[in-house]
């Protein structure tokens, strides 16, 4: 069910929604560690979907779709809470604990709950977007 664009289109639409990461999430980052960490995710997701492209046969249109979905939830899921979230990294990197060890209960009140509505709303349209789509031999460009 995937809308009828262009390869070429999604691969634009792509460098939007990384540009739009960059753009958004990582200026408020208030550390220069976690700005890197922060800087890297939309470049992390490349050979993940590189490897969902090769070992699952979904076709490049799904995967370039996926991506951007991706990249544009993680902006829509963590932006509302930026503030909170700078306030804690920045606590956590002065006091030299790393902020992967911290819980979810211990971020800001309603992150939680709104995480798991992005995250079953990005499993709604994955299944709707990937619906009918790996047609092709993943051995093959």
């Amino acid at each position: 069910m995937l809308p009828d664009i262009p390869t070429a289109s999604w691969w634009v639409i792509d460098v939007g929604a990384a540009a739009a990461f960059w753009a958004l999430m990582v200026p408020w980052v208030p550390k220069p560690k976690a700005r890197r960490q922060m800087s890297a995710v939309p470049l992390a997701g490349v050979p993940t979907m590189l490897g969902a492209y090769w070992a699952k046969g979904y076709t490049a249109s799904s995967i370039l779709a996926l991506y951007a979905l991706i990249l544009i939830a993680l902006v829509v899921a963590v932006r509302p809470f930026r503030q909170p979230l700078a306030k804690m990294i920045a606590k956590d990197e002065a006091a030299g604990r790393d902020i992967r060890d911290r819980r979810l209960r211990d971020g800001p009140r309603g992150m939680a709950v709104w995480l798991i509505f992005v995250l079953a709303a990005v499993v709604v349209v994955s299944v709707i977007l990937l619906q009918g789509e790996a047609s092709r031999d993943p051995f093959t460009w």
